[in-house]
């Protein structure tokens, strides 16, 4: 028989997150509070539990990954056409997947020396916008693309795989693509 537990399943309203808690046996449905509480469940197991709060934690990590890169290419290449942002973009996802740099993208984005926009501050400020619903949605739109694996994008009217790129600036030596302002190699 698999040890069930009660468990509480609070909605935070503002920011649509859900929290999963462990409760007393011993504690009745009078004694929670009413605000942001979506539901009590008496019969769910451990496992079940784990496994929702496992994809409650994934869930939170793709939403910090969307926020990450919509910020950065936002500061990178906010400026440039469609393809530029998602080049930008892709290049962040192709340093996760190489070998020579560090494998997520918050590391990716803050290594030292990689990401102007880390250092002159304008990342933080683009957080912000973010969090405060101002960043343009064509960069959100790029992230996501990114974030999908896409390692296309159409510069005009012409596809162009991204997938080698790893390094990108307005004045990059031994470029082998130019897309709008960006040079790439």
């Amino acid at each position: 028989m698999k040890k069930t537990i009660k468990s509480l399943i609070i909605v935070c309203f503002s920011t649509s997150q859900i929290l999963f808690c462990s409760l007393p046996s011993h504690a009745n449905n009078n004694a929670l509070p009413q605000v942001g509480v979506s539901a009590i469940i008496d019969s769910i197991t451990e496992d079940q539990a784990k496994i929702a709060y496992a994809e409650y934690l994934d869930n939170l990590l793709k939403q910090e990954e969307i926020r990450l890169m919509s910020s950065i290419i936002y500061c990178e290449a906010g400026n440039q056409c469609e393809a530029g942002k998602q080049a930008v973009g892709i290049v962040v996802m192709n340093r996760v997947a190489s070998n020579d740099f560090k494998n997520d993208i918050q590391s990716v984005i803050y290594e030292p020396n990689q990401f102007s926009p880390v250092t002159d501050g304008s990342l933080v400020k683009a957080l912000a916008m973010y969090d405060e619903g101002g960043l343009p949605q064509e960069c959100i739109d790029a992230a996501l693309y990114c974030l999908d694996n896409n390692k296309t994008v159409i510069y005009n009217g012409i596809e162009i795989d991204m997938s080698p790129y790893l390094f990108f600036s307005r004045n990059l030596k031994n470029e082998r693509i130019t897309i709008q302002d960006h040079e790439f190699r």
